[in-house]
């Protein structure tokens, strides 16, 4: 049998291009991972939820740069300091008695929060595409919702 140098070289090339891309597993500080964060092309693609929706998004330069060369797993992004800040709070339209929530986490990432009127009050849906590995942060990002929920109702009812 011979062995033909360009026609195993191609089908090598056809196997490297055609695998998917790996999915890293990429940290910010103690506070959060977001999993299934893939590199293309040199470009950070942030997993979407339910295959449609951006819950997690990078909001500065930085951060973006930072990711795009991340090694691969393992990445911890330095300088973490959990300040969060609710950049926007609105009702839905596709659905009566909810509202979504962008919440700025250090200026660096924006996670999008849906929140339902209910019984007890409200109740807040972390975006899946996000686990919260602190759960005071967790705790403290609930109250911080729940609360921008009561002031926008009593402004409501004014």
């Amino acid at each position: 049998m011979k062995f033909d140098l360009k026609r195993t070289w191609a089908v090598l090339v056809f196997v490297v291009f055609s695998l998917p891309a790996c999915a890293l597993n990429v940290r910010y500080g103690e506070f959060f991972t977001v999993p299934g964060v893939r590199i293309e092309q040199g470009r950070p693609v942030l997993p979407l939820s339910r295959k449609k929706y951006a819950n997690v998004r990078i909001l500065d330069e930085e951060t973006y740069r930072w990711l795009a060369a991340c090694p691969g797993e393992g990445c911890v992004q330095p300088g973490a300091q959990g300040k969060t800040e609710i950049s926007s709070l609105r009702a839905a339209k596709t659905r009566p008695g909810m509202w979504i929530a962008l919440v700025a986490v250090d200026q660096r990432w924006l996670l999008t929060f849906l929140i339902f009127q209910n019984t007890d009050g409200y109740g807040i849906v972390f975006p899946d595409s996000v686990l919260f590995t602190n759960l005071d942060f967790k705790t403290k990002l609930e109250q911080q919702l729940t609360e921008a929920m009561f002031r926008v109702k009593e402004e409501e009812n004014r």
